[in-house]
C-alpha cells in the first residue's frame, strides 16, 4: 500500500488551519485509539493538540495518509515529558525522554506495514532508536510490535505507567 507521511511539528498551529474533514478524521481516529486501548476518553484530538500542555511537551504529530485517497489512516503522537523513573534499587532518576504518547492505525489498514513505516519515520526524524523512547501505557499490540521489530522486552514497571526499556540505559 502506498502511504504518505505528514509531519506536523506545531500541532496547535496546524489544528487552527486544518480543514473540517481532516479535523473530524483525526478526532475519529483518536476515539478509535481510545477504544482499542480501553481508555475512558480519547487522548488525541485536535482540541487536545491545541492545549497548553501539548505545547509545553513539544508534541509532534505524524499522520499517515492513504496515497490513493489522501484519507488519514493513522497517526503517532510524541512529546517530551519529565519522568521520574524508579530503578531496581528503588532509587529515583529524573528523565526527559522523547515519549510515544499515542499510536494508532485504523484497523482496516493494520497489518500492512503502515505502523512500522510511521514508527521508523519517528525514529529517523528524532535520530533515536526505539530503546531511546519512553512509551505511555503501551497496549499489548504495541508491546508485541516492539518485541517483533526491535527486540524490546525488558523493563521495570513504573508507578506512572510509562515504560522505559532497560536498553534505554545501555
Amino acid at each position: 500500500m502506498n502511504v504518505v507521511i505528514e509531519v506536523v511539528t506545531r500541532p496547535a498551529e496546524w489544528a487552527m488551519q486544518a480543514q473540517e474533514h481532516v479535523v473530524e478524521a483525526l478526532n475519529e481516529l483518536g476515539r478509535k485509539s481510545a477504544v482499542a486501548q480501553q481508555l475512558n476518553r480519547p487522548i488525541t484530538s485536535v482540541e487536545l493538540l491545541s492545549s497548553a500542555n501539548a505545547i509545553a511537551q513539544q508534541q509532534m504529530l505524524l499522520l499517515t495518509r492513504d496515497g490513493a485517497t489522501n484519507e488519514i489512516v493513522g497517526y503517532l503522537k510524541t512529546g517530551v515529558k519529565h519522568l521520574f523513573y524508579v530503578d531496581t534499587k528503588g532509587q529515583y532518576k529524573e528523565l526527559d525522554p522523547l515519549c510515544l504518547l499515542d499510536f494508532y492505525v485504523d484497523e482496516q489498514f493494520q497489518r500492512h506495514g503502515i505502523g512500522l513505516q510511521l514508527f521508523e519515520e519517528l525514529l529517523r526524524i528524532h535520530g533515536v532508536t526505539a530503546s531511546q523512547v519512553a512509551y505511555d501505557r503501551p497496549s499489548p499490540k504495541l508491546y508485541a510490535f516492539l518485541k517483533k521489530h526491535y527486540q524490546l522486552t525488558a523493563f521495570i514497571p513504573q508507578p506512572n505507567n510509562f515504560v522505559v526499556f532497560d536498553a534505554y540505559f545501555q
